[in-house]
């Protein structure tokens, strides 16, 4: 039998390591080139960010608001934006019952503890693409 940690934790970590690598952005780097040839920096934090609050909103059987999404780069407080939504990920996360049954990503449905998966990989994924990005 292996001890395997809690997911949800594992996420809080994930988030912790990646706002540690956001805090290294500067203004002099948003428009830089990131492995994701479609996004700059900002823009990739922006999704990053954006994926969050969705992911949470999602497990929270929340709405999604109609319209373009927010630019959470916009204030220039990409740290405190980034921290805002993952601390309502977390929490969302460890709610009861929340990695129970299925949820709606988009047009799909998958277990709840492979939404978890996806996004655990997603953020972590995307921290490595920024500080690629920022050398």
């Amino acid at each position: 039998m292996t001890n395997q940690p809690d997911p949800v934790a594992l996420l809080g970590q994930i988030y912790d390591h990646t706002e540690t690598v956001l805090a290294k952005i500067g203004p002099e780097h948003y428009e830089l080139p990131t492995p994701c040839t479609e996004w700059n920096v900002s823009e990739l934090v922006n999704h990053m960010i954006g994926s969050v609050h969705f992911m949470a909103s999602t497990i929270a059987g929340e709405a999604m608001p109609a319209g373009d999404p927010p630019d959470f780069t916009a204030g220039n407080d990409a740290v405190g934006e980034f921290r805002l939504a993952a601390k309502r990920s977390v929490a969302v996360w460890g709610g009861d019952g929340a990695l129970d049954g299925s949820v709606h990503l988009g047009p799909a449905e998958m277990p709840a503890q492979v939404a978890l998966g996806l996004n655990q990989l997603d953020i972590l994924t995307h921290a490595w693409d920024v500080a690629e990005a920022l050398g």
